[in-house]
């Protein structure tokens, strides 16, 4: 605005509210001269205008966001969310840099008209041109107010209006005065108003030079930013983020001036010389200086605050402290990046990376230099020496500001680490504050990485103009290394895949292939931290493709080590060429193939291998597999094989690895396998040697190294069509039966993943097509090496569980293959040696062999057999069998389990397996849980289905099919019985083999054939060799389980037809002789005298014995059957047990007592039987008892016998007088007395019968004497009288002749 153009009219804005005299006094006061003390008193009295209502402010603002007269500052949301975009409300996100970018005015719309503002006119155009010094010593005098709110805890209440509303309305006043300033500013013609311009630059740089350098702060704040955002704002709050208003729109108007103002103002700050002359010194020259001179303070004001959290850290903890207090120092560091990158742009200035890489050289030069001068204090033992020149304060204005800080000149390399990438991760935003989709594009920086990567490893040299400095070689500890080198891969994810490069991770290179040896671990890590390899194998590959693809860079468990191996694959992977084959590939195949040799490999540790392995293995993933593998392979041979077993154990797993990644990249493993089956090989060769247990134990470990290792290739394997099987060393067979049982079990797990792949390979969806000896070879090693060994182990006390699932799993195998006529068969050996093997048997008849062994052989462990055949059960198909015979072996063998294990899990699985036989799901009658109902279900379903077949060639078919369910049940319950103590499922066992007999019977004995179940049942379980001492008492727990088992069995054989089958007969007969006496009978009803009186109501109340039962009718029994087992039962008891002289007293009172429990239970014919059977030996048993209770038991039984006899008149009295004149005729010539006696009782019990024999008795009276020649015997003859006095019978009728 020209001098002719002022007017002396009033403005043409809004009219000033109407002020009071007193009031217009003191403003005209303060116009008149700045620094009056007045000013401040009058501002910090609050004295507002009458007019109220014109300011929308007055109720004052409790959040910091826009406003409705288009101010804009920092609204701060807390702690900065990185990978997020800008909060709505801050300048990035309202558009106001983008604005200030392309159209050089930060107001995104017109302004509405101002309101009045610091208790000062509106800032209307003109009186900003005229007043623009009042305004800025306003807002000074506000940062005053501020300030001293900020040091005391509180302040005096000026205003109703509450402090935090007076503090936020300051700074809102301050964002209008700046907008409307800017818009201003960006109307007027630079060549009418070069003056003004030149206030505003002067102006703006002294409030900068007032405000300071955000160091010269107090620490409470520059960290008042709450991680919870503006919720609870204070004092320092505002005053800090007055700070950083005042810095964007400082630099948002001195954006907007000419390129060509020379302000008389002095330099804002100065700093010492930077490395390299002339390298981002602070110059006045050039249109830009003064915002130059803003650009660089607010840079360095953005070091600082990432340096105020660490200065009481730790060097541990710097790389998790060096962070922006909040959100807004974030946008404030954006802002400037797309500022001075597009001014870079338009008139080809510093861009935003070239001046922080500026103040990090410079950075770099203080800490390089203060170094150098404590190390050669140190070296010349003078605490005295003078400071260096860089830590000394620079010639300098009064005027100007000190920078770096004193935190920044005193950081650690750690600090300009993290202040680094700190900026690079700026560029992820745009210009309005939102993420980049696509990777950010930033200039790369590989020679201030270097320098930083060469400071790190102790062995850089910085070359300036005039000296050249070479620190100490000292050795970083891991906690700077692991750091810097965190911040290297974080600075790659910026950067993208350009930039990795060699240049800078050379040095690293030198430095890392100098400590293989180095456990890399930090210092108070916990144990897991310390773990320097996976415990697999494919974990160990799953780790190097992490660390080939990129690590997260904040996993606490990460190393230096992993983190270098991380970047070097980088440079391998895309670096300089990109492709496997690219330059970045070539340099590092280069430098790491020929920094390995015999000499380093025999120097390697454990640890040092294993990093020399992890190294090559994530090579091998970015680059050529193949070529790397090969080299590794070589370099592993190299290791001496009679070192540590630490060592040792690293190289199986480094072989292992590679067929792991062979495998995933489809490469044939015939040369790993050549090279790594001769180290096996020797180990097991020392194994078999070695006598100490610490060497064997050790030597195992690396059988265990193995077999997890192969087991895991053929895991990942897709096909076996990479000589998988090679891996499979047969000279590990013969070492078996004396290792552990970890060794062992980890080679059957070996040979069951082989074996299962196999097993998956000749399924559907995958096929048999084609040549199958892929799939032979790996049966035929197992087969071969490892079938014996199998069958060997199945034999011992506690074989593995494994071991019958991988002969189960082996045996489908070769079920599946094809014969070898259709098949080449391939040579298996595995041990170069000279000589091949034999040609294995054919699959088929290998397979049957293994059945045959695992099922059927008694001296195979059952549980070991029980998992053999439950594995069979789950993964073959039950309607398409290998071979008919194998589902009769398989119940057989689960039976078999369960008589002698009972309903054990392991019993109870296969169990559950079995009902998918079709032989076993067709006869059942529904779903059934316990082992022991399934067998009585499948028994009583296999006999129906055998009953209701009509045609004989069907059942003779069946009863052959169903008859080898039963096998091997003898052995099994031969063994049952010789166990002691006697099992707990004793009785659930021999009751099962009972309903075999009670319902199967006809399926498990036929008299033609002498090899059927049946007899060897009955010899081995019901009439073991045991039974028969009668002298011996049985165990209780046996005897107890016998006796329900005993009438199923009974009558098992009894539906065979007796009268038929004298071996039957002879069966029954030796059950009733040996198991009667074995059990308690009452014979109280044949003691007690009053037992006759109620014989008709007799009610037992003992419980039955098993013979009795089996004599008992049933609905399910017929009656000639029981009519049989009755003739039997007697048969027995008068010929063991009343005419065999050396039974036992008891034995035959037993006896006797069952008899008498049929007359009382009122069998139907069982009197006229006893009478036909026993009245002859009870008549003759009296003639020479001795005991007492024998003698009345007899007696009371043939009372019974007589009295029931004579009222029922059955058998024919006939019948009985043929008994009274046998005992008559064999006894009287010797025991007349003992005759006569017993003809008296008789005659007294059935005085009839005795009457109706007492002829042949007078004849056979007559008959002795004649044979004797004596004449007449007097004894014979009283005996004589005395019975026809007994009888009643006249003399003269039966005279003696």
């Amino acid at each position: 605005m020209t001098e002719a153009e002022i007017s002396m009219t009033p403005p043409l804005t809004p009219p000033p509210p109407p002020w009071s005299q007193q009031q217009q006094q003191e403003m005209d006061d303060i116009m008149m001269d700045s620094d009056s003390l007045d000013y401040l008193d009058f501002f910090t009295t609050d004295t507002e205008p009458s007019h109220t209502n014109n300011n929308p402010h007055q109720g004052g603002v409790d959040s910091v966001e826009s406003t409705g007269v288009g101010a804009v500052w920092f609204n701060c949301q807390g702690l900065p969310s990185w990978g997020k975009d800008v909060t709505l409300g801050s300048y990035l996100a309202s558009g106001c840099l983008s604005s200030l970018i392309h159209h050089n005015t930060p107001s995104i719309s017109p302004l509405p008209p101002p309101p009045s503002i610091l208790q000062l006119p509106p800032c209307t155009p003109d009186n900003i041109h005229y007043l623009i010094h009042h305004y800025f010593m306003a807002i000074r005098h506000g940062i005053s107010e501020l300030e001293r709110g900020a040091q005391s805890s509180f302040t005096p209440s000026l205003t109703p209006a509450p402090h935090t509303t007076q503090y936020a309305q300051l700074r809102e006043d301050v964002a209008i005065f700046f907008t409307h300033l800017a818009a201003y500013t960006h109307s007027l013609k630079e060549r009418d108003e070069l003056d003004f311009l030149k206030q505003v630059d002067e102006c703006v740089l002294g409030l900068l030079r007032y405000l300071g350098p955000l160091h010269h702060l107090q620490g409470h704040v520059t960290t008042a930013a709450s991680p919870q955002g503006n919720k609870c704002p204070s004092a320092a709050y505002h005053l800090f983020h007055l700070h950083l208003d005042v810095r964007w729109w400082s630099l948002a108007l001195l954006h907007t001036l000419p390129d060509h103002l020379n302000p008389s103002s002095p330099l804002l700050h100065e700093l010492p010389p930077p490395p390299g002359g002339g390298v981002g010194g602070e110059t006045r020259g050039g249109g830009h200086e003064s915002f130059r001179q803003c650009a660089s303070l607010v840079v360095w004001d953005l070091l600082h605050l990432l340096a105020v959290p660490t200065v009481k850290a730790g060097s541990s903890e710097v790389e998790d402290l060096v962070r922006w207090p909040c959100g807004c120092c974030v946008e404030l560091a954006m802002s400037l990046l797309h500022l001075l990158d597009h001014r870079a742009t338009q008139h080809s200035t510093q861009s935003f990376w070239e001046e922080a890489r500026n103040k990090l050289l410079v950075l770099l030069k203080l800490f390089n230099d203060s170094n150098h001068h404590t190390v050669s204090t140190n070296n010349n033992n003078n605490n005295t020496s003078p400071k260096p020149a860089a830590l000394s304060s620079c010639p300098t204005t009064s005027l100007a500001i000190q920078c770096p800080s004193e935190v920044l000149r005193t950081g650690s390399l750690t600090h300009i680490w993290w202040f680094f990438y700190n900026l690079a991760r700026l560029y992820v935003y745009d210009v309005n504050g939102n993420t980049k989709t696509q990777q950010s594009e930033v200039k790369v920086e590989p020679k201030l990485l270097r320098t930083l990567v060469r400071l790190t490893v102790g062995n850089p040299k910085i070359n300036n103009t005039t000296t050249t400095t070479t620190t100490t070689n000292t050795k970083p500890s891991e906690t700077q290394l692991r750091s810097a080198l965190r911040c290297c891969v974080l600075l790659c994810g910026v950067w993208g895949p350009g930039g990795v490069s060699w240049e800078w991770v050379g040095p690293l290179w030198e430095h890392f292939s100098r400590r293989f040896n180095d456990s890399f671990t930090l210092p108070g890590a916990n144990m897991e931290a310390h773990t320097t390899a996976s415990r697999t194998v494919g974990g160990w590959v799953e780790e190097v493709q992490r660390l080939g693809r990129a690590v997260n860079a904040w996993e606490p468990q990460c190393t230096s080590w992993q983190f270098f191996v991380t970047l070097l694959a980088g440079v391998a992977r895309g670096g300089g060429g990109g492709g496997s084959m690219g330059s970045g590939w070539r340099q590092v195949r280069g430098r790491v193939y020929s920094r390995f040799h015999s000499r380093l490999m025999g120097e390697l540790s454990s640890t040092g291998l294993h990093h020399a392995a992890s190294l090559f293995l994530t090579l091998a993933t970015v680059t050529d597999p193949l070529d790397v593998i090969t080299k590794l392979c070589e370099l592993l041979v190299l290791v001496p094989s009679r070192g540590s077993s630490g060592r040792m154990r690293v190289v199986w797993r480094s072989f292992l690895a590679c067929a792991l990644l062979l495998v995933g990249a489809g490469a044939d493993l015939t040369n790993l396998t050549h090279k790594f089956t001769p180290l096996v090989a020797s180990v097991v060769t020392q194994y078999t040697a070695a006598r100490d247990s610490s060497t064997r134990r050790e030597l195992g470990q690396l059988l265990v190294v193995y077999a997890e290792g192969v087991q895991e290739v053929f895991e990942e394997s897709p096909d076996l069509s990479l000589s998988q099987h090679t891996l499979l060393c047969g000279s590990l067979a013969p070492v078996l039966p004396q290792v552990g049982i970890s060794e062992l079990k980890a080679v059957l797990a070996m040979l069951h993943t082989a074996l299962a792949k196999v097993l998956t390979l000749t399924r559907p969806p995958h096929s048999l097509h084609g040549d199958g000896s892929v799939l032979q070879n790996v049966v035929g090693v197992v087969w071969s090496e490892f079938g014996g060994f199998l069958r060997t182990h199945s034999l011992t006390l506690t074989p593995p569980r494994t071991l019958g699932e991988v002969a189960a799993c082996l045996t489908l195998c070769l079920s599946h293959l094809p014969p070898p006529s259709s098949v080449p068969t391939t040579s298996t050996n595995t041990n170069n040696s000279s000589q091949s093997p034999p040609p294995p048997p054919p699959p088929r008849d290998a397979a049957h062999t293994l059945v045959t062994h695992f099922l059927t052989s008694e001296a195979v462990n059952t549980g070991c057999s029980l998992h053999y055949g439950s594995w069979l059960l789950e993964h073959m198909d039950g309607d398409n069998l290998p071979w008919s015979g194998l589902e009769g072996q398989l119940i057989a063998s689960w039976l078999c389990a369960l008589v002698t294990q009972g309903a054990q899990d392991k019993v109870q699985e296969m169990s559950q397996r079995l009902t998918a036989l079709p032989g076993v799901a067709n006869v059942l009658p529904g779903p059934v849980s316990c082992p022991y109902s399934l067998a009585r279900s499948l028994i009583r379903g296999v006999a129906d289905k055998f009953s209701h077949l009509q045609n004989f060639n069907e059942r003779m078919t069946y009863r052959e099919r169903a008859s080898q369910y039963f096998n091997g049940l003898d052995r099994a319950g031969t063994t049952l019985l010789k166990k002691t103590p006697p099992p707990s499922h004793l009785s659930r066992a021999i009751d099962t083999i009972a309903d075999i007999l009670l319902h199967a019977h006809q399926l498990i004995y036929a008299k033609s054939n002498p090899k059927c179940a049946l007899p060897s049942l009955m010899s081995g379980v019901f009439l073991a060799a045991a039974v028969y001492c009668t002298e011996k008492t049985l165990p209780p727990p046996l005897t107890s389980a016998m006796a329900p088992a005993l009438p199923k069995v009974v009558r098992g054989l009894g539906s065979l037809g007796l009268s038929r089958d004298a071996y039957l007969q002879r069966c029954v007969k030796e059950i009733f002789t040996h198991y009667l006496p074995r059990y308690p009978a009452s014979i109280t009803s044949l003691l007690s005298p009053t037992a006759t009186n109620n014989t008709s109501h007799h009610t037992s109340t003992t419980p039955s014995h098993p013979i009795l039962v089996c004599l008992e009718e049933r609905e399910d029994v017929s009656g000639g059957m029981v009519k049989e087992l009755r003739t039997i039962f007697l048969e027995v008891v008068r010929d063991a047990f009343l005419t065999r002289r050396s039974t036992s007293n008891t034995h035959t009172q037993i006896a006797l007592s069952l008899v008498n429990e049929g007359i009382e239970r009122m069998w139907v014919g069982w009197v006229e039987e006893c009478c036909s059977v026993l009245l002859l030996p009870l008549l003759e048993i009296l003639l020479s008892l001795d005991d007492h209770n024998t003698k009345r038991c007899t007696t009371h039984l043939l009372k019974q016998l007589l009295c029931r006899a004579q009222q029922s008149a059955s058998p024919p009295r006939e019948t009985m007088v043929g008994a009274v004149t046998q005992l008559v005729a064999r006894h009287l010539s010797w025991s007349s007395g003992q005759v006569f006696r017993v003809l008296r009782v008789t005659g007294v019990m059935y005085r009839t019968l005795v009457l109706d024999a007492l002829p042949y008795i007078t004849r056979a009276v007559t008959t002795t004497e004649e044979k004797r020649g004596t004449g007449l015997d007097n004894t014979l003859r009283q005996g004589y009288q005395s019975l026809l006095s007994t009888l009643g019978v006249n003399n003269d009728v039966y005279q003696v002749g």
